[in-house]
């Protein structure tokens, strides 16, 4: 029940700016009035992140037990690293929105929902296995359990409904033990951040049916208070909800056939990246790629595939599902944010060169990795401005162009007598650009395969482990740039171009900065406004320097043919002139 996206705990990270609400600070202190003051605004920044995004995508009625919840998760998962803590996780993004969809689709009104189903069979499992426990072998079905504790029955039941507050009421009374171990608070953090939606779920179902077990008396009274109640995040806690994942699948596969999990898949992506796709796209069209056997070795794929980057992780012979997956993605995507997506397949090889199970997987994975593409587009502005960002550019770059000139290689040359790369050598250039977009976006789990893949390259690349990441891939750089300059002419006439046609940026911010939780100048907003305003400003700078150089050819077309026209009239009235000359002169 991980998600099908994440590999060893590697994972997409995402920044967040500070911000602060005493509603959630409200919760936190409720949850732990132990928390200090910095750790404390950092959760809520986290917190607000995710909600925003949360919040758009799910039932507004929900909000209230969503916000409870998903502090709960965060708490676990982000108290537990105190070096990650200010760093949001796409991953877990998207499968807070996952949970808070199939939440509310799970609570049909009508016949029993799944929601009662599942939360009905896994409180009576406990409660069976309480009994053994106390040496009380009776078991319990529902019928009994209806008999003997009717109202519990029906609270039980009436929760698992829309409009019900038992849910909000719950996490509004959770209190956790502070004593917990670092080992445990490790195993628990993992097992959220990288859960599936369905995993999450199955975290929401333990909690409660504890609570229903633990109240069972009280709650048979029909002037039922709610006070606080204690969890105990310990080894024993943990042990559960591993063995209840057995459960959860057996009794999920068997109330939700195939074709129901993908509608579900439907309903979660409804609305998540439609502004991505191509018009064309549907979910159908998305429903048939998944049915696509991605064995098989594509018919083609363009040259902007990683294929030289994704080789340090998978090997020539695990490329075809990338291929095929890159494939989908660009033929479902929006050509404006193309460039995006051999990013999210290089930040997702190590999950992807793995082999995918079912169709249904796939329908997940693919959904997933357009939503990712949103994400990293949202986030594209904070790139372009990183102080980070343009230090690497820089850094790399520089090397590059220093092999250039000490070859003495003839080529076009910038306002600054700098060769121009994306003239000479454009794969590696483009090579650059992703790499500096994985090193920004990636994880330290990422970046350390990375380092590891990097230092086992054959030796005649030279690379030495000893020395810093950044020194590492210049030499991976330089020895790329010179198997492409081997295809290149030697002679070029050397010609001054613009500034602009090399990667440059100004820095205005830096990633400390930014994952420090600085201010920043732009940000991913609330609305569903806001981010499709930046949205459309980075289509816009995809598209700009295309569109300019279409303007400047078709002016240079439209005075080609003035020329053209003028030359023949010029022509035409000298052709006319000496004829007359001619016929004036003979008939004298």
């Amino acid at each position: 029940m991980t998600d099908p996206t994440v590999d060893e705990g590697i994972n997409i990270g995402l920044s967040c700016r500070k911000t602060c609400y005493t509603s959630v600070e409200n919760i936190l202190n409720r949850l732990h009035n132990g928390i200090g003051v910095e750790e404390k605004q950092k959760l809520q920044s986290i917190i607000n992140f995710y909600m925003d995004f949360v919040e758009e995508n799910t039932n507004i009625n929900d909000h209230s037990f969503l916000l409870k919840f998903v502090s709960f998760i965060c708490y676990i998962i982000h108290t537990s690293d105190s070096k990650n803590n200010y760093k949001c996780y796409s991953e877990l993004l998207f499968n807070l929105i996952g949970f808070g969809k199939l939440y509310c689709i799970f609570r049909d009104i009508g016949s029993k929902s799944p929601l009662e189903s599942l939360t009905t069979d896994l409180f009576l499992d406990r409660l069976n296995a309480y009994e053994i426990a106390h040496n009380r072998n009776s078991a319990i079905d529902i019928t009994s359990l209806e008999a003997n504790a009717p109202v519990l029955c029906k609270k039980i039941k009436q929760s698992c409904f829309e409009g019900d507050g038992m849910d909000r009421c719950i996490w509004e009374n959770i209190t956790i033990q502070p004593d917990i171990s670092k080992s445990v608070a490790s195993k628990l953090s993992n097992f959220l951040r990288n859960a599936s939606f369905d995993r999450i779920f199955l975290f929401y179902l333990t909690i409660k049916t504890y609570f229903f077990l633990i109240n069972k008396e009280t709650l048979n009274n029909q002037n039922f208070e709610f006070k606080q109640f204690n969890i105990v995040l310990n080894e024993t806690f943990y042990e559960q909800l591993i063995n209840l994942e057995e459960w959860f699948v057996k009794k999920y596969s068997a109330i939700q056939s195939s074709e129901k999990q993908q509608n579900i898949m439907k309903h979660i992506s409804r609305g998540l990246f439609d502004e991505v796709l191509n018009d064309s796209i549907t979910f159908d069209s998305i429903l048939k790629f998944s049915t696509l056997d991605i064995s098989k070795k594509p018919t083609s794929v363009d040259e902007n595939f990683p294929q030289e980057f994704l080789e340090l992780f998978t090997g020539k012979e695990n490329a075809t599902e990338l291929e095929n997956i890159y494939s989908i993605l660009k033929e479902s995507i929006r050509h404006a944010y193309h460039k995006y997506i051999p990013i999210i397949i290089c930040l997702k090889c190590q999950c992807l060169k793995h082999s995918i199970p079912n169709s249904n997987k796939l329908l997940q994975i693919i959904i997933e990795l357009m939503f990712f593409t949103k994400i990293l587009i949202l986030k594209n502005r904070e790139y372009e401005e990183s102080d980070l960002k343009v230090s690497l550019e820089k850094e790399y770059l520089s090397c590059l162009k220093n092999i250039i000139v000490n070859k003495k290689i003839v080529c076009e040359k910038d306002i600054n007598g700098d060769p121009v790369l994306s003239k000479l050598v454009p794969k590696t250039l483009n090579l650059v650009n992703t790499v500096v977009h994985v090193q920004y976006f990636a994880n330290n789990g990422f970046l350390s395969k990375l380092r590891d893949s990097l230092g086992g390259k054959p030796t005649k690349q030279n690379i030495e482990k000893s020395v810093s990441l950044e020194d590492m891939l210049k030499k991976y750089f330089s020895v790329f740039m010179e198997n492409e300059l081997k295809d290149v002419p030697i002679e070029i006439s050397p010609t001054i171009v613009k500034e602009s046609d090399i990667l440059q940026n100004k820095p205005t911010t830096t990633k400390t900065d930014v994952k420090s939780g600085k201010e920043q100048p732009e940000q991913i907003t609330k609305t569903s406004k806001n981010k499709k305003s930046d949205m459309n400003s980075s289509a816009s700078q995809d598209e700009s320097e295309s569109q300019q150089k279409s303007k400047k050819k078709n002016e240079y077309d439209k005075w080609k043919i003035v020329l053209m026209l003028c030359s023949a009239l010029t022509f035409l009235v000298v052709g006319c002139l000496l004829g007359y000359w001619y016929f004036v002169r003979k008939h004298r």
